[in-house]
């Protein structure tokens, strides 16, 4: 039976709580996307867009009540649980779409479902490469010890910073070119292959799902 509304809502934090499993998390998140709005049409010029409701149009994606197209259409479609309420549906229950400026929601928005494939692509390729080089310049440049920097000030401190940063990035880019191969000779370091790409489909804030769980 699937897990009501308000479990989907708090899937993450009932993982992180240890009151789900990761497979249980990650049927929720994936579950999540029905319940969407998805765009009617390109955000204008001031960057309005209209939304359409996830109960309207030629294709929902759920099976709500109160917009009664929506039902019957196919058996496989979430039903959405209308609570009843002295004041009634919400707006975008009575239209079928609604227009939200850039500013509303501007604090929670984002282009990628939360927890999903897409989301953790690139979530895990950006923060670990900001993670890899703080690493690295730690490492090679010792950024974070004040003794490499023995001057006083903020815009000092922050010039000197940054000839560091900018010596770790030419570090880099000397390590990659010796990976090339020049000619007809080989490479004269060949780089590792120890970090296998893992599924993002099996990841979850609890570390990834067993590879006999399948994606």
């Amino acid at each position: 039976m699937p897990a009501p509304f308000g479990e989907r809502i708090t899937a993450t934090a009932d993982l992180l709580n240890k009151k789900l499993d990761q497979s249980t998390w990650r049927a929720r998140i994936d579950s999540r996307a029905a319940y969407r709005l998805r765009p009617k049409a390109a955000a204008d010029h001031r960057g309005a867009r209209r939304m359409l409701c996830p109960a309207a149009g030629t294709h929902p994606t759920v099976a709500c009540p109160i917009k009664r197209r929506s039902l019957g259409r196919d058996p496989r479609l979430p039903a959405v649980d209308v609570t009843p309420s002295p004041a009634g549906p919400p707006e975008v229950c009575r239209r079928e779409s609604l227009i939200f400026t850039r500013d509303i929601g501007i604090r929670f928005w984002q282009e990628l479902d939360h927890g999903r494939a897409p989301w953790v692509h690139h979530y895990f390729r950006l923060r670990n490469r900001v993670e890899h080089f703080n690493g690295y310049a730690k490492d090679h440049e010792a950024i974070e010890r004040s003794r490499t920097r023995r001057i006083r000030g903020v815009a000092a401190q922050s010039l000197l910073l940054a000839f560091q940063i900018a010596h770790a990035n030419h570090r880099k880019i000397a390590s990659w070119l010796n990976t090339l191969q020049l000619a007809d000779q080989p490479p004269r370091r060949r780089p590792s292959n120890r970090n296998k790409p893992k599924n993002p489909c099996n990841w979850t804030p609890k570390g990834y799902l067993p590879e006999t769980q399948g994606s």
